[in-house]
């Protein structure tokens, strides 16, 4: 009996071990190796958990998007999930650039869990200060073409690169942005949602293209693109 109740044990450390072995142990995470459609799809649905205030469907999809599309281990997917999903849920309420900047710490730390683990050579602060200002800049009523110039900046600080590719990008983006404020106060159909989709989409082809050397195929810029089928926080 005793001698069971020892294989059992060390059944179950044998078992927990390979667990937390499975969620730790480093994966070869990239940012530059994704699908455009897929990431367009998933950020859809975070601006929509986001603007619905639905921070654990929101957490759920930012750790879906880190471990399925840039391949991050699990454990490292759920710090980076949390660290945005805080800095977002710390962002909402404030009214203030002041206010605003309690959001800096978990912007930090999350990009240095994607540097750490990436390798990327790009300043972790001045991507977290780049961020939470084109967030803020939405607030203040700049135009698309102003805070798409800092979305652009945060891109080519990450990648070190720039590009006409990075900065089309982030102007639809921008673009997207722009037609969901434009249908603020639960006035987006479904339909409108297909469009921001098609558009993140092709923006995020774009990016691809531009980091990764791979051919694109994303159209110019549109906020009225028809939808191809039946990761913006800041309101």
């Amino acid at each position: 009996m005793v001698k069971l109740r020892r294989m059992a044990l060390l059944g179950l450390g044998i078992g927990l071990c390979g667990a937390l072995a499975y969620l730790a142990w480093p994966r070869a995470a990239s940012l530059r190796r994704f699908s455009p459609q897929a990431i367009g799809h998933m950020e859809t649905a975070m601006w929509r958990s986001y603007y619905e205030h639905r921070y654990v469907a929101l957490f759920h999809q930012l750790y879906r998007m880190n471990r399925e599309q840039y391949g991050f281990s699990p454990w490292t997917s759920f710090r980076i999930a949390y660290c945005a999903a805080k800095a977002a849920n710390v962002f909402q309420p404030s009214t203030s650039r002041a206010e605003a900047r309690a959001a800096i710490p978990w912007l930090v730390r999350y990009y240095g869990i994607i540097k750490a683990d990436t390798r990327e050579p790009f300043d972790v602060q001045r991507a977290a200060e780049l961020e939470l200002d084109w967030w803020q800049q939405r607030r203040e009523d700049a135009t698309p073409a102003e805070y798409g110039k800092v979305i652009a900046q945060v891109a080519a600080e990450v990648y070190q690169t720039d590009n006409d590719d990075i900065q089309q990008a982030s102007a639809l983006r921008a673009a997207m942005m722009q037609f969901r404020d434009e249908r603020s106060g639960g006035r987006m159909r479904e339909q409108d949602w297909y469009i921001v989709e098609d558009g993140l989409g092709r923006a995020f082809a774009l990016l691809k293209h531009a980091v990764s050397g791979e051919r694109s195929r994303a159209k110019p810029a549109s906020a009225h693109a028809k939808p191809a089928s039946a990761h913006a926080f800041t309101d």
